[in-house]
């Protein structure tokens, strides 16, 4: 008795006792299908569907009874499959951070970039704002707008400080406004007239690495016309190709990137 004949008799039931349309469903052969079938038969000591020669014409009545048993079982061999597949990638997911703008842009920096080579497949979201703002961050995480990039690129850390600056001036403090990105990839510089070879230079710089369709910032609770100002100049102040993208059920969809 194995899950393979389990398989075998949901399937046949489904496929209105056709054998043939079975085995093409399972891609395997028809009297491998009605061999397994008729060992689990006799390992069970009962008739599941009743014949007419080779054909299969219903299902008996202990074999209503084994196929609701089946359909638990596989039903429980999915939820193990399923339970597997969770812990089996532990290492993966998305780790979410509020914090204020004085942690974020000085004290976590190294600890996120640790953590980042020793989960490369977690993604991070940076939020930042005031201690009231982080609070209220942990019940509202989607702003209504946001602004995406169309192209591969390294952002430094003064870049996204400067446009975070742009829109919170351009909004006179109104609204919400969370940074998607955190420059937590560490960029090195030698000295000037410095010779070649020796390795790598010292830290000089921190970035954040992101690819095509990268929400930077999302903003909340403003007009849309103050959004799109906002973010305009915000875009201004990256080194890369930019659009503003609107949240599904809100009026306005897609608009120009600037650069």
């Amino acid at each position: 008795m194995n899950l393979h004949q389990f398989r075998f008799v949901q399937e046949a039931v489904r496929r209105d006792l056709n054998l043939t349309e079975t085995a093409k469903a399972l891609f395997t052969s028809q009297p491998g299908v009605s061999k397994a079938i008729l060992e689990l038969e006799g390992e069970l000591g009962i008739d599941i569907f009743a014949r007419h020669g080779k054909r299969l014409r219903r299902v008996t009545e202990p074999g209503r009874e084994v196929l609701k048993a089946i359909e638990v079982i596989m039903r429980e061999v999915g939820n193990l499959k399923r339970i597997g597949e969770e812990f089996s990638k532990q290492d993966a997911g998305t780790l979410s951070i509020a914090t204020t703008h004085s942690q974020a842009r000085y004290f976590l920096p190294g600890p996120i970039a640790q953590m980042r080579k020793r989960f490369p497949k977690v993604t991070i979201s940076l939020h930042q704002g005031t201690p009231e703002q982080v609070a209220k961050m942990v019940y509202e995480e989607v702003g209504d707008f946001g602004l995406a990039t169309t192209e591969p690129a390294w952002i430094t850390s003064r870049q996204i400080e400067a446009a975070r600056r742009a829109m919170t001036r351009s909004v006179k403090r109104g609204g919400k406004i969370w940074i998607r990105v955190f420059p937590d990839k560490p960029a090195t510089k030698k000295p000037a007239e410095t010779r070649m070879g020796s390795g790598k230079g010292a830290p000089d710089h921190w970035v954040a690495v992101v690819k095509p369709g990268r929400i930077l910032f999302e903003m909340g609770g403003i007009p849309q016309v103050e959004a799109l100002e906002a973010m305009r100049l915000a875009s201004h102040k990256l080194p890369v190709a930019t659009r503003v993208v609107v949240r599904e059920g809100a009026e306005l969809e897609v608009t120009d990137g600037h650069r």
